[in-house]
């Protein structure tokens, strides 16, 4: 039997030849650039700057760099194509991963699970030498049992000369956990009005931080503040900087944090996830870490940034004892 190559040599040679469009989603899947234009119309806080986002993803979606990529890489690129041009790094554009494998999850919109033996996300307590309590803080958490632990970690911290929230390392989680933190370190409740926030379809501003007032915990009006940042410190961790900052509550030392200050909205289906910003947060003066991140009052440079913020944390204390300060 002679079999004539012909017409499948034809075939072959024009699946060689196909345009790239041919490339992108089937006909019967949406495209991620569509997907994503979507997922801003529904979320994203600011509907002018949606469209100019979504632009700017049909753009990626044309380039041939998009268009010969793998599913994943698309993902990466319209990801950065909507950072790059919001400066905002909480958005994220994924495929999600088959059942049974670890689900994509963008760096700054989920904070891990919380270990067993993290306290709440106060992961080391301490009263060092010179009556100076540490805390360093990695996860923020707001929850009974976190709350539970807080408690039992200021009860510890008792009459110390100085506070230090080491938030170096943490890349934030649930704002809530600041409110009930602030209550212990703020006698006036100006503070509760210093943050606002605007979310998607909202036309007025309203109050950011969530006010906790029962704590049985020993409170810390007077007791001098310190916070530790770095280029880690992101999402609900950089507002407990900002808010002690702005509010000349607390001294920030370190390198400033990540800028990662919107919330965010999950929207997935079957082929695509994204998370997208659905409110913004803001100072009452119109100041925004999105982008920008905290910016230190004391930068630190050395290698052991823990030991270099203690070493200034005793040089001012020592400073405002010989000024006579309470």
């Amino acid at each position: 039997m002679i079999v004539d190559k012909a017409p499948l040599l034809a075939l072959a040679l024009a699946a060689m030849c196909l345009p790239l469009d041919s490339l992108a989603a089937p006909p019967d899947r949406e495209s991620l650039p569509d997907f994503v234009c979507g997922a801003l119309d529904k979320i994203y806080f600011d509907p002018v700057k949606a469209k100019a986002l979504c632009k700017a993803a049909r753009e990626t979606g044309k380039s041939p760099e998009f268009v010969q990529a793998a599913p994943a890489d698309q993902a990466r690129q319209l990801t950065q194509a909507l950072r790059n041009r919001s400066h905002d790094k909480h958005f994220y554009v994924g495929i999600p991963k088959p059942a049974g494998t670890a689900s994509a999850v963008p760096p700054t919109a989920t904070a891990p699970a919380l270990p067993a033996d993290a306290n709440g996300g106060w992961v080391e307590v301490r009263i060092l030498p010179g009556q100076i309590g540490y805390v360093k803080w990695t996860q923020h958490v707001a929850d009974d049992a976190a709350f539970a632990k807080i408690t039992a970690a200021l009860q510890f911290l008792s009459g110390v000369k100085a506070l230090v929230f080491d938030i170096s390392r943490d890349g934030g989680g649930d704002g809530r956990a600041n409110g009930f933190v602030y209550q212990h370190l703020f006698q006036d409740e100006a503070y509760q009005g210093l943050l606002q926030k605007k979310c998607k379809g909202e036309t007025a501003w309203k109050n950011g931080e969530v006010p906790y007032h029962y704590s049985p915990a020993p409170k810390f009006y007077r007791t001098p503040v310190y916070i530790l940042v770095s280029e880690k410190t992101g999402s609900a961790a950089e507002y407990f900087a900002l808010i002690g900052q702005d509010s000349g509550r607390a001294t920030v030392l370190g390198t400033t944090t990540a800028g990662a200050g919107n919330p965010v909205a999950q929207i997935a289906t079957d082929d695509y996830v994204a998370y997208i910003p659905n409110c913004e947060i803001r100072t009452r003066s119109g100041r925004s870490i999105e982008g920008v991140g905290v910016v230190p009052d004391v930068v630190l440079k050395s290698d052991d940034r823990v030991q270099e913020a203690l070493a200034f944390v005793r040089q001012d204390l020592a400073r405002k004892s010989a000024a006579g300060a309470p």
